[in-house]
């Protein structure tokens, strides 16, 4: 299961490069649509519970990078990217190596 390693990782990605106000907006932000996604799962409309997370943590990654694009209080450089980075692929590379590519998938092969 990585959902619990996805879930430390999108509350530790912020922590990284976001300060003050900025991250506490973020945060915020990802509450509300942690409640929105609940409220419309309670209510009738299912999909498959991975496809579900799939979406919401892309929106969670998209909305990170909105923040560090627009944040007032941000604190960016290259070492920070690094740590970013490491913490997204250490969480991508396992669940892309879940599938064995077969030949037909040839742009998901890792190099």
């Amino acid at each position: 299961m990585m959902i619990v390693p996805a879930v430390v990782a999108l509350a530790v990605l912020p922590l990284v490069v976001l300060r003050g106000r900025t991250l506490i907006n973020y945060y915020a932000t990802a509450l509300t649509i942690c409640g929105f996604a609940w409220f419309v799962d309670r209510r009738g409309f299912t999909l498959d519970p991975q496809l579900e997370f799939i979406a919401l943590a892309v929106i969670h990654v998209a909305m990170l990078a909105l923040f560090l694009a627009r944040g007032r209080n941000v604190r960016f450089s290259a070492g920070r990217a690094m740590v970013i980075g490491a913490i997204v692929y250490a969480l991508a590379i396992p669940a892309m190596s879940v599938h064995p590519p077969n030949g037909d998938e040839k742009h998901y092969l890792l190099v």
